[in-house]
């Protein structure tokens, strides 16, 4: 059974969420203002985050 996260990033659609299909790329994140963001310019709206269940 699929996890809810895992639909959760699934949902993630354009070309800049592409780096979820490698878990290497996924991985290299910084922390910056609340959120979470990659070299390529994506990032999560705090909101966002505080939406998903806790693990």
């Amino acid at each position: 059974m699929e996890s809810r996260k895992n639909k959760e990033f699934k949902s993630l659609k354009g070309r800049v969420f592409e780096l979820q299909k490698d878990l290497e790329l996924f991985r290299q994140f910084t922390v910056m203002y609340n959120t979470i963001e990659w070299k390529n310019g994506a990032d999560f709206a705090p909101e966002y985050l505080l939406s998903l269940p806790e693990v």
